[in-house]
């Protein structure tokens, strides 16, 4: 009987360790199940991992992207951008952009615009459509969150003429009114 008795509580304990592993090796993939959620909802959601815009769309029509950008450079236009905080609003930018012909003469009477975005964070996409200043100035103003670098993707027509140029952009934190990051040393 005695033999019965222990068999009995062999047996209850061998189940019970089944469950127990067997739960253990559930609850293990239910963590990793549920960290792999958590990763991939914060890799997609996270604007830093995206593809530029229309990027397909220009390697899929390259050789008419190209034509673009060669006929836009035959044009001899240039744009010099030129950026400034503007007064009493933190982040907020006046974006000034000056169009020149290829003999140096301002571009007026163009309709421009600019794309930019932030190098590290392509799925952020401003577009700013400038107004016409006179002697080939164009301004707009744009609220930009982000030091670092930038893409400026700027438009100009006029009549027949097409300008395209992209300019990449260095913005510091005092351009967007934060505060310069200063490392404490713990040396000190």
């Amino acid at each position: 009987m005695h033999s019965t008795h222990m068999t009995g509580e062999m047996a209850a304990r061998e189940r019970r360790a089944q469950w127990l592993w067997t739960g253990g090796i559930i609850g293990f993939f239910a963590i990793q199940a549920v960290l792999w959620a958590i990763a991939i909802t914060m890799t997609s959601n996270d604007p830093s991992h995206a593809v530029i815009e229309d990027y397909d769309t220009r390697a899929i029509g390259w050789d008419s992207y190209h034509a673009e950008i060669v006929a836009s450079q035959k044009l001899g236009w240039v744009a010099a951008i030129s950026l400034r905080p503007v007064e009493n609003r933190a982040g907020e930018v006046t974006v000034q952009i000056d169009v020149r012909d290829a003999t140096g003469a301002p571009v007026d009477d163009a309709t421009v615009a600019v794309d930019m975005f932030h190098c590290g964070r392509a799925a952020e996409k401003f577009s700013v459509a400038l107004s016409g200043q006179g002697a080939g100035g164009y301004v707009g103003s744009v609220r930009l969150a982000h030091p670092g670098k930038w893409q400026f993707d700027v438009r100009a027509d006029r009549g027949e003429d097409h300008f395209f140029e992209s300019q990449r952009h260095d913005l510091d934190r005092e351009l967007l009114g934060q505060k310069k990051f200063r490392y404490a040393d713990p040396r000190r």
